[in-house]
């Protein structure tokens, strides 16, 4: 059981503690977290901003390799195409309190993310 841990210069935090489910990939930008977490049937993306942890996704797909830069956070996910009969890997993208989107959709009508 791998788990989330972050030194903030004093202490050291447990972000996660979770029974035989692993949390690891962690990246860290001035003092935000994202992770990788296995829910018991896929791994999600997880979000620490220093005081509180949030899912960022939860879906029925793996989603990998989250990256963080000034609370933009980048993602893969491997998912299956119902049109195409194929499973594919797409790249996701959410800022803080934004809504998530997925950056591979050529047909993606949603308004630009902006701070609330």
């Amino acid at each position: 059981d791998w788990e989330i841990k972050f030194w903030n210069g004093t202490d050291v935090i447990q972000l996660t503690d979770n029974v035989a489910l692993d949390d690891d990939r962690p990246d860290i930008d001035k003092g935000s977290i994202v992770w990788r977490g296995f829910d018991g049937s896929d791994f999600d993306i997880y979000y620490y901003n220093g005081g509180v942890t949030e899912r960022i996704i939860d879906n029925p797909f793996n989603d990998d390799l989250p990256i963080i830069s000034n609370d933009n956070i980048l993602w893969k996910s491997f998912e299956y195409d119902d049109l195409n009969g194929t499973w594919n890997w797409e790249l996701y993208y959410a800022r803080k309190k934004c809504t998530k989107k997925k950056c591979t959709d050529k047909k993606d009508t949603d308004k630009k993310c902006t701070k609330k």
